[in-house]
């Protein structure tokens, strides 16, 4: 059940998370004509008058500022994506089975027998209680 919500939350509230892959495969395809415009603005540069080459050079220096900005932002967008969606995964496995041990400890408590008067009895029923206890931390204890 925890695991259907982690994936209608994150595709409800993280659409990016599942579009980052198209963002990526998008840059990628345009790496190889990024290359090929600045290769190109380097044989132009070579032929043209001054004030075109001093246009060209600040329009690939541009270009190749963004192009870094944009590979930069996706990679920490990928990062900081993949880490929460692991950590929520992990969150949402704990309430499991945290929720699974509640219910199993409800229920054995439910099915315990009644307290009697007997005190040799009452010691047996405390000792297996103490067992039980064992298992469901109800609190922190102090460590002193």
């Amino acid at each position: 059940m925890c695991q259907l919500w982690l994936r209608i939350h994150f595709n409800l509230h993280y659409p990016s998370f599942f579009d980052l892959k198209v963002l990526k495969e998008d840059i990628d395809d345009h790496r190889e004509p990024f290359k090929q415009m600045k290769y190109l603005s380097y044989k132009i540069t070579d032929v043209c008058m001054e004030e075109d080459r001093v246009y060209i050079q600040v329009a690939v220096v541009t270009l190749e500022k963004r192009w870094k900005e944009a590979i930069t932002t996706s990679n920490a967008r990928r990062k900081s994506l993949e880490e929460n969606y692991k950590l929520s995964q992990k969150f949402f496995s704990g309430i499991e089975d945290l929720m699974k041990m509640l219910d199993d400890a409800e229920k054995s408590l439910k099915e315990e027998e009644p307290i009697g008067a007997d005190p040799s009895h009452l010691r047996l029923q405390l000792k297996q209680h103490k067992v039980c206890l064992g298992f469901i931390p109800l609190c922190p204890r102090p460590h002193h």
